[in-house]
């Protein structure tokens, strides 16, 4: 954790990890996806492929993780993530790496598996089932 910690721009001791009041907590059966976004500034970088993301039919079994520098400045509304399975926002503080903000995230998914998606990605609705 501590490589993660001074990768991401973390203060060492401050820690990484999901934001109080993520939802839900621990590992769920029910979920297949997650789906991890960085945001370095705020919420509306990522609102497009948020919304894109709750089109899915299988939005209840997925779950988003945010990585951002602090849960301030995010401008978070909790409404555009509930149809999802669940979702955290991982604070990563200054984000110097997207790569090592996506690594942290990583690290705190809670499905089985893990998808990595950007800012400019915005996908069509399709099933889940493998």
């Amino acid at each position: 954790m501590a490589d993660q910690e001074k990768e991401a721009g973390v203060p060492p001791g401050d820690g990484i990890g999901p934001t109080p009041g993520s939802r839900p907590a621990g590992r769920s059966a029910s979920l297949e996806l997650s789906v991890i976004l960085v945001s370095p500034d705020n919420f509306a970088t990522i609102r497009r492929t948020v919304s894109h993301l709750r089109a899915q039919t299988a939005r209840d079994r997925i779950e988003v993780v945010i990585a951002a520098p602090g849960t301030g400045p995010l401008g978070l509304d909790p409404a555009e993530l509930s149809d999802f399975g669940g979702y955290q926002v991982v604070e990563v503080g200054p984000i110097t790496s997207t790569a090592a903000a996506k690594a942290a995230a990583v690290h705190h998914a809670r499905a089985p598996l893990v998808a990595l998606a950007e800012d400019h990605c915005f996908p069509e609705p399709i099933p889940l089932g493998y």
